[in-house]
């Protein structure tokens, strides 16, 4: 049987709803619709061709799935509903996934096999925040020899273009918006039992290697992403008690944490340690970013808050990772501070070329932005930014919000040179 013939039997049996005999219908339909997007991901190993999350009705699935092969914003993790059947239990489908995430920060997609549930759809949510596609819009993209193109291109026709713009310069780049940085990304993975210092100019992407292992962690289920909190300095006055504060908020927002000083840390960290369950498998994973200024001060005042962080390694309290511009290549190196020579250095650059021109051609191509010489673009913004990924972020958002004015979405070369002079009055 040909893949269409095959997609057609399987709908056939869901515009019942869910039998007996639907049920294994309803899997083989979900699994087929997850494997089809599954795909090598940038940054090591495969998207997850499995659903999970599932919940089902009399005539309704909900899902969770990943979809790692679109770079567009809101995709990664997205919702799924299947409708089949008719009736009440349909439409109190629709109004719960409206409600809870039709609107939200991921992508919701709706999944119609019959015609009368494609149009309660329809009728039921409001256009724009996600996809409604109907049984032949299904059958197209599963019978589609590049399934991720063809949802794309739906996506491109239902979404308002400005709606899927991924570039970002308010945000951490994470999951299909991140790109390279394997080698690094797959050492803070691996060596889990090793505290790291991360330093780098601005502009690199410290931050987003920091989330992107969140969100790797997440993504694999890994019991440390439980462990893991994260704490960001950079509106912290440079005062280690200040921090100190910030960071037991963080970790156990109490009336304990409220008034902590450098002194009572570790005590604080002991108690959070064995008294909270998120804890009981194994250290507090210590992630702090933004370190430069409170570091610098901790130095000049004989690293109070240093020696309480390489106490509470000893103990099994926590595992740390900083990150910052300079400071924390700094104090590993001062012969004066607790952890001389107990962090792993990664210094982290700008991108290779590769990974640079990806950064900005993937998301434009998945966008269906028309360029006049992609190669010349990719070529010159690459250069411009210095292979800095805040900065092709920033170069790519305007790219595309120009090309969004333009018929067909193209980007001209008047286009380009008008952005560059643009682009060299702001800075």
């Amino acid at each position: 049987m040909v893949v269409a013939e095959k997609v057609q039997a399987v709908l056939d049996a869901l515009q019942v709803g869910w039998t007996a005999r639907g049920y294994r219908d309803l899997d083989r339909f979900m699994d087929n619709w997850c494997g089809a997007f599954h795909g090598p991901k940038g940054n090591g190993g495969l998207g997850d061709p499995n659903p999970w999350n599932v919940t089902v009705g009399a005539s309704s699935a909900r899902f969770r799935m990943e979809i790692s092969t679109i770079h567009l914003r809101r995709m990664g993790f997205v919702h799924v509903l299947v409708l089949g059947g008719d009736g009440a239990e349909v439409r109190e489908a629709l109004l719960r996934f409206r409600s809870e995430v039709w609107s939200g920060r991921q992508l919701p997609i709706v999944l119609c096999a019959t015609d009368s549930t494609f149009t309660v759809a329809s009728r039921s949510l409001p256009h724009g925040p996600g996809l409604i596609l109907s049984r032949s819009d299904i059958e197209d993209i599963l019978s589609s020899s590049s399934p991720g193109h063809a949802l794309r291109l739906q996506m491109l026709r239902q979404i308002p273009f400005k709606r899927l713009i991924p570039f970002t310069i308010t945000h951490p780049a994470v999951g299909v918006t991140f790109f390279g940085r394997k080698e690094e990304i797959e050492t803070l993975l691996l060596e889990d039992h090793v505290d790291y210092a991360i330093f780098g100019p601005g502009f690199v992407g410290k931050t987003s290697v920091l989330r992107q292992l969140r969100w790797l962690l997440r993504r694999r289920f890994d019991p440390r992403n439980t462990r893991t909190v994260e704490v960001d300095l950079y509106s912290c006055s440079a005062n280690t008690d200040e921090a100190a504060r910030k960071i037991a908020q963080r970790i156990s927002h109490t009336s304990f944490s409220h008034g902590l000083t450098v002194e009572g840390m570790v005590a604080f960290l002991r108690r959070v340690r064995f008294g909270d369950p998120r804890f009981h498998e194994g250290p507090i994973e210590l992630v702090i970013d933004e370190v430069d200024e409170v570091l610098a001060h901790d130095k000049r005042m004989g690293y109070p808050l240093l020696r309480a962080f390489r106490l509470a390694k000893h103990l099994d309290l926590i595992r740390l990772t900083i990150s910052g511009r300079k400071v924390p290549k700094e104090v590993v190196k001062d012969p004066e501070s607790p952890f001389h020579g107990r962090m792993h250095l990664m210094e982290l650059g700008p991108l290779n070329w590769q990974h640079a021109r990806e950064l900005l051609r993937l998301p434009l191509e998945h966008l269906n932005v028309q360029c006049d010489d992609v190669d010349g673009l990719l070529k010159r913004v690459v250069a411009m930014c210095g292979r800095e990924p805040m900065k092709i972020q920033k170069w790519g958002l305007e790219i595309a919000n120009r090309a969004a004015e333009n018929a067909g979405r193209r980007f001209t070369e008047a286009d380009l040179r008008s952005l560059e002079r643009d682009m060299a009055k702001r800075d």
